[in-house]
């Protein structure tokens, strides 16, 4: 079950890692995704709850890119402001109000934040596009122009299997663990 405020908060970390507090949309999508896949693999749970899909920029969370584009008041919109393209800046999001990480999640989450904040957080959108595109979870077929479809979805079974190099029925018993954890 998708959880909006560890949500919210995992998008604060990486927000207010950034300068000015803001972040583009595309670079703080990607870097959720990288956490959420690096959770999966060190510690057999998510951070939110989100489920993943493949789009032509590489896999997502689709929770997020749904949140980004609503203006409904709620937990994420009282946070994090979307702002558009203005001729100056990328559309990026602006922290509002901080949620604190701590409040949110364990220790080893956290430990797993940092590490992604130290691996990925220098890069930019386009490097962090390149390197999503390079898992084997994501389906480069939503890129095709005849595609019927632009998003596809990502099971957890793929990310741990074909992504995380688990065997087939490992990957099978760790993602029915974690949908379990996650109904609860």
């Amino acid at each position: 079950m998708f959880r909006i405020d560890a949500a919210v908060a995992l998008a604060c970390f990486f927000i207010r890692k950034s300068e000015g507090s803001e972040m583009n949309d595309l670079r703080l999508m990607k870097l959720m995704y990288l956490a959420e896949r690096e959770s999966i693999g060190q510690i057999g749970s998510t951070f939110t709850g989100a489920t993943f899909a493949s789009l032509p920029k590489g896999p997502i969370l689709s929770e997020i890119l749904t949140l980004s584009k609503s203006s409904e008041p709620n937990e994420w919109t009282r946070c994090i402001a979307f702002e558009k393209h203005d001729g100056e800046k990328s559309n990026h999001f602006r922290m509002l109000r901080e949620l604190d990480p701590r409040e949110h999640f364990s220790q080893a989450e956290l430990d797993i934040l940092e590490q992604v904040w130290r691996d990925y957080g220098s890069r930019t959108k386009w490097q962090l596009v390149d390197l999503t595109h390079e898992f084997p979870e994501w389906n480069k077929a939503v890129c095709q122009p005849e595609a019927p479809v632009r998003s596809l979805p990502i099971s957890l079974e793929d990310i741990l299997e074909k992504g995380l190099l688990r065997d087939r029925e490992t990957a099978h018993v760790v993602a029915e663990a974690i949908r379990s954890y996650e109904d609860l």
